[in-house]
C-alpha cells in the first residue's frame, strides 16, 4: 500500500494533535524568578488545563520540599478559547473522515492555528482571582509561559498548518 503525501501530512498532523492534548497537563505558566514568601524562596507552576478551567494544582517548591496547593477562582479566557478551538478542530477532522468530505480539513487547520495563537495569549486576560485582576496576579508573581503552553502552541500551529497543506498540496 502506497501512501500519498497528503495522507502522510494528515498522519503527522494527528500526532501533533495528540501532543497538544498531552501538553494540557504540563505547566502552563511558571514563576520566572523565585519569590520570597514567608521568608522562603518559592517557585511554582500552574498546569495549562488548570488555567483553562480555573482549577487544578498549583505546584510550589519551597527550598527542597514540594507542595501542591489547589488553584481555583481564576481562569484564562484565551486558554479556554484555545481548548475549545482545539476540540472544534478535532471534531471537524473526525467529521471530515466519517463523511468523506476532505474540504473540512482546511477550516479545521485554520481553527487549530488560531487555537495555538490563543494559547500564546494565555496570560493576557482572565477572570479575577481574590479580588485582583488576572493580569495583575500574573505580573505580581512574575509568571512566564511554561513548557506546556509553548509546546501546545507549537503543536497546534504545526498540526493546523499541515492539515491545510495536506489539502492544498498537488500530488500525482
Amino acid at each position: 500500500m502506497k501512501l500519498k503525501l497528503s495522507n502522510v501530512l494528515q498522519i503527522i498532523a494527528a500526532v501533533f494533535a495528540v501532543l497538544a492534548i498531552v501538553c494540557l497537563f504540563l505547566p502552563g505558566v511558571t514563576i520566572g524568578n523565585p519569590q520570597n514568601l514567608f521568608g522562603e524562596n518559592v517557585t511554582g507552576s500552574i498546569s495549562l488545563i488548570g488555567l483553562m478551567f480555573g482549577c487544578g494544582p498549583f505546584k510550589m517548591t519551597v527550598i527542597d520540599e514540594a507542595h501542591v496547593i489547589n488553584y481555583s477562582g481564576s481562569m484564562s479566557i484565551f486558554g479556554l478559547f484555545a481548548f475549545l478551538l482545539l476540540i472544534a478542530a478535532i471534531i471537524l477532522v473526525i467529521g471530515a473522515f466519517i463523511i468523506k468530505k476532505s474540504n473540512l480539513l482546511i477550516p479545521a487547520g485554520v481553527i487549530a492555528i488560531v487555537a495555538g495563537i490563543c494559547a500564546l495569549l494565555v496570560m493576557v486576560a482572565g477572570t479575577n482571582i481574590n479580588g485582583e485582576s488576572f493580569t495583575s496576579f500574573m505580573e505580581a508573581y512574575y509568571f512566564q509561559l511554561g513548557i506546556g503552553t509553548i509546546l501546545f502552541a507549537i503543536s497546534t500551529i504545526l498540526g493546523g498548518g499541515l492539515l491545510v497543506l495536506s489539502k492544498t498540496i498537488k500530488t500525482k
